[in-house]
């Protein structure tokens, strides 16, 4: 915890206005988290989920699945919630048609895994959110629930089941357990709250907000890091206060506590695109080519009469030849405001069944005008005929406001959609259609999110938001010539040569979080264009998207939403219809279970020969590959890369044979038909294998087929649990721990035989026996590892040889670090140990020291050497600096009366006045200086680990 501490305080100013508005690019000034406290105890930026139940949550879920089947779920690392399960289903008769049956269902199961999905909540705690059929033919239906405490609404919480054929198949929790709060016995007065929020926006932003609204009593959960042994979850009573600033431009929900009106913290809310008319505008941008589109659903005058044009922009005159038309950017669906002011207009003359056309190409604030009225206007058409005709807001005005001040942005408030002029090298963002699809995405998901089961998460929206605009221009490239001049995609959805994958491209801004779902479904989309053909395709494609955009409530649960809503029989357990390519497509971007590999066999090693095997995998075809290139280099040198060639089902590739003493690293990359890669290793943490080249003699091997403690390995724990075990696998797969040995049958690990976590606020250490090393040298430890830790500014995993740490998993900076070890498979280790040898024994300790947060499976060894260059024991030399056989000690000279004899033998009586092996000198102080700056080492080391 001195770690997360020591962080916080070095990063605090700058969190303080730390996360973004879900604009179309995020705003230079808006740096805010999703969440942004007041009292400077940073609030979680992003949900980490994992395929695994946490310990807390590990008994109900074994109780789940023994009373239901075969289901796979999703947790929150924080809360140890199920964000979702999905599986088999629970079969529900009747439940389909009929909402009465439906309520009923889910009723009962809510009071049944109450336990599971709500720990520490009351059934009386659950109020019914929704029961509404949707998807294609009305094929799903959700029942959902939200949390209240005393009747108070808990913000964000709710439970869900998604029932299709009868079945439930999906369950879902962002319930947050535990909730309790002690209800104020008198409101602050409204005018005492809102001067407090104003007041804090204003010392943020140098500018005092306008108050929208004063809103009702909530509880507000803050869900953090715990600090000090602190609550992951804190809960508050507050009073929403709605306020709006117009320059810099930002909205937020301010959330005050509800007895005294001090702020405690704030959300921000906008999301950062017989006659015909005809209005032109750009395709994608002002630069390149430009289109007549018809002018849908404008309101006009026709000879002086009002009329509506169709969705073709057709419209009837009450008499022959030639009209005036005049031409709006106002109809029933969209209307077009600029800067806020009226629209424009234009009268245009048309003769009878002919054809007029307003263009304005050189004239930025009308172009705008046009552009914003036909592009939005076609996301609703688009959405009312493919996503969901039951949306009412789709058939509503929408107001589309161009021209406003500033540049290189464009937002959502949820409702209406917001462009800003050009300037500072950008375009007039109204002008860009793609950009309009986008903000037109993030009002969509506003609009559409179900109630209780999902949620407007903002990497989640962006990504959702590029995935729009990308198909309806066909182009993975977004944003095209948002930088003015240019035909440059502002991002790419489906980048060359990579995939955007979670955990690892998690990012402050939740624009680059958002690839990461944006190219997956971009990758369905490919697959399923490949599969049916163009329409169909698009169609089944749009179709998950939309299944995401209603249900999903972060990036990772868009995977189970998307099979749920491809799923043709109740019963996730046995596959959907395209549940190969989906895995295929989400599997890349780290959305399923990292343990599979999706036909892609783990690479082998022959010597220099790299291979990997491709194969059928249960129902699914054998995955064709596009290529599979082989990357290499000597440590710490620079990467090869090298085609790796196929024979058969096999790819392979040899790497040049290098030098005797070096230490060759490698990775493999493998990209699918569809253009979707794989990277081995699937490691975040460690990107490469390793193994040693040269000639190596064992000193010391064990397998650990026999038992390891009975031939003088050692464990011990200095707080908590000692963990570590000897033994075979115990089936803790979801929890990162290998289904088998290495070799054999047997290995050493941390928690084998319990739920396969290691335990909170340890340190552990399994160390093997003092090893004669003397007359060999270029000694190595080699050994086999599956490690599955947390980031190491939370957790170590460390090596340490006679004392001196030679490894250590990888830390991240800060407390935003989430790159954990995470073997998928048995690795390879090397490690030089030849400076801690020298003394002519070697002993080699793996600790693990854990906090009070999240924990993962651990260390598992197997296959443990101890290895020396060359073919066998050296002919002892005194004076060369190394205990060798024969030798009691070697200090690198051969004077006498040192302590070590001219023939390396000890000294009993060494002067006094020569120091020592432990003297700093001839000042008596200085080994006390010594022995004080070791406690402080010590106690440091202590420090981080308590």
């Amino acid at each position: 915890m001195f770690r997360r501490q020591t962080a916080l305080c070095l990063t605090l100013p700058a969190l303080l206005l730390a996360g973004d508005a879900g604009a179309v690019r995020n705003p230079d000034y808006l740096h805010e988290r999703p969440l942004e406290v007041a009292d400077g105890v940073a609030a979680r930026p992003i949900r980490h989920t994992q395929h695994r139940p946490t310990a807390t949550g590990a008994a109900a879920w074994k109780a789940f699945t023994a009373q239901h089947g075969q289901w796979t779920g999703l947790w929150d690392e924080q809360t140890g919630v199920p964000a979702r399960v999905w599986g088999e289903g629970i079969a529900v008769p009747g439940a389909s048609a009929d909402a009465r049956v439906a309520e009923a269902v889910a009723r009962r199961l809510l009071r049944e895994q109450l336990d599971f999905l709500a720990p520490g909540t009351k059934l009386e705690h659950w109020q019914l959110a929704a029961n509404l059929v949707h998807g294609r033919g009305d094929a799903l239906r959700t029942v959902s629930f939200t949390q209240t405490v005393d009747g108070v609404p808990v913000l964000g919480g709710g439970v869900s089941f998604l029932i299709k054929r009868d079945r439930v198949i999906v369950l879902g929790s962002s319930a947050r357990p535990g909730a309790t709060v002690t209800m104020p016995a008198r409101l602050v007065d409204g005018d005492a709250a809102t001067a407090a929020a104003r007041a804090w926006i204003a010392r943020a932003y140098g500018a005092t907000p306008v108050v929208r609204s004063l809103g009702a009593l909530i509880v507000l959960p803050l869900v953090r890091d715990p600090v000090d042994g602190a609550p992951a979850i804190e809960y508050r009573t507050a009073r929403v206060i709605e306020l709006d600033l117009a320059r810099p431009r930002a909205r937020w929900d301010v959330y005050v506590d509800a007895a005294t009106g001090a702020p405690i913290a704030r959300r921000q809310t906008l999301s950062f695109a017989t006659g015909t008319l005809q209005y032109d505008t750009p395709v994608r941008h002002p630069a390149g080519a430009r289109q007549s589109f018809p002018a849908a659903r404008a309101a006009i005058t026709v000879g002086g009469s009002p009329t509506t044009t169709d969705d073709a922009g057709g419209y009837s005159a009450g008499a022959a030849g030639t009209v005036t038309v005049n031409a709006t950017v106002t109809g029933p669906r969209v209307r077009v405001t600029n800067d806020g002011a009226t629209g424009a207009t234009s009268p245009l003359s048309i003769a009878d069944g002919g054809t007029g056309t307003w263009s304005a190409p050189s004239n930025e604030l009308v172009d705008a005008q046009l552009t914003g009225f036909i592009h939005a206007n076609r996301m609703k058409s688009f959405s009312l005929t493919e996503l969901n005709p039951q949306l009412g807001w789709l058939t509503q005005q929408m107001d589309v406001s161009v021209n406003e001040g500033g540049d290189c942005n464009a937002y959502s408030d949820g409702d209406a959609i917001h462009f800003l002029v050009s300037g500072g090298g950008c375009e007039n963002t109204g002008r860009l259609p793609d950009v309009v699809y986008h903000e037109f995405g993030h009002s969509l998901h506003h609009q559409s999110v179900i109630p209780g089961v999902g949620d407007f998460d903002s990497a989640m929206s962006e990504g959702i938001s590029d995935y729009l605009a990308a198909t309806t221009t066909d182009d993975p490239g977004m944003g095209r010539g948002f930088f003015a001049g240019t035909d440059t995609a502002l991002r790419h959805v489906d980048p060359a040569g990579g995939e955007y994958y979670w955990p690892t491209d998690i990012s402050a801004d939740p624009h680059v979080t958002g690839l990461i779902i944006a190219g997956a479904l971009w990758d369905v989309r490919k697959a399923m264009i490949a599969q049916y053909g163009a329409a169909e395709g698009k169609r089944k494609a749009d179709d998950l998207f939309y299944a995401t955009l209603r249900r999903a409530d972060d990036i990772p649960t868009t995977y189970p939403e998307v099979l749920a809503a491809d799923d043709d029989d109740g019963n996730l357990a046995n596959g959907t219809p395209n549940q190969c390519l989906i895995d295929a497509a989400f599997g890349p971007h780290g959305l399923v279970d990292g343990s599979s590999t999706f036909g892609i066999g783990r690479p082998t090693r022959d010597g220099n020969t790299i291979a990997i095997a491709v194969t059928a995998i249960g129902t699914c075809a054998a995955p064709v590959l596009g290529n599979v290139a082989l990357v290499w280099r000597v440590a710490g040198g620079n990467d090869t890369a090298v085609a790796m060639t196929a024979n058969g089902g096999t790819f392979s590739a040899v790497i040049p044979t290098q030098p005797d003493g070096s230490v060759v690293e490698y990775r493999l990359v493998a990209t699918m038909g569809g253009g979707a890669m794989l990277r081995f290793p699937d490691n975040p943490a460690e990107r490469y294998y390793q193994y040693y080249v040269g000639p190596l003699t064992p000193v010391y091997c064990t397998d650990f087929e026999t038992d390891p403690f009975a031939a003088g390995w050692t464990h011990s724990a200095t707080s908590s649990s000692d963990d570590w075990q000897w033994g075979t696998a115990a089936g803790n797969v979801s929890n990162g721990d290998p289904d088998r040995a290495a070799s054999g049958t047997s290995f050493v690990g941390t928690d084998l035989r319990a739920n396969g976590l290691y335990s909170r606020n340890s340190i552990e250490t399994l160390s093997s026996p003092t090893i004669d090393v003397r007359g060999y040298t270029g000694l190595r430890v080699q050994y086999k590892r599956w490690l599955t830790i947390e980031d190491g500014f939370f957790d170590e995993a460390t090596v340490l040889a006679d004392g001196e740490p030679v490894w250590r998993n990888f830390a991240s900076g800060d407390e935003e670090g989430h790159t954990h070890t995470l073997d998928r498979e048995w690795r390879e280790v090397d490690l030089d140990v030849d400076a801690q040898a020298l003394d002519g024994s070697l002993k080699i300790d793996f600790r693990l020291g854990s906090d009070q947060g999240l924990e993962f499976g651990g260390w598992n060894l197997d296959d443990f050497c101890v290895m020396a260059q060359g073919t066998g024991p050296v002919q002892a030399v005194c004076g060369n600096g190394r205990v060798e056989t024969g030798e009691a000690c070697d200090d690198s000279n051969v004077a006498p009366d040192d302590g070590c004899s001219a023939t390396c033998q000890l000294e009993t009586d060494p002067p006094p006045d020569e120091g020592g092996c432990c003297s700093t000198g001839s000042d008596p102080r200085g080994a006390l200086v010594l022995g004080v700056a070791a406690a402080a080492i010590l106690v440091r080391r202590r420090r981080r680990q308590a």
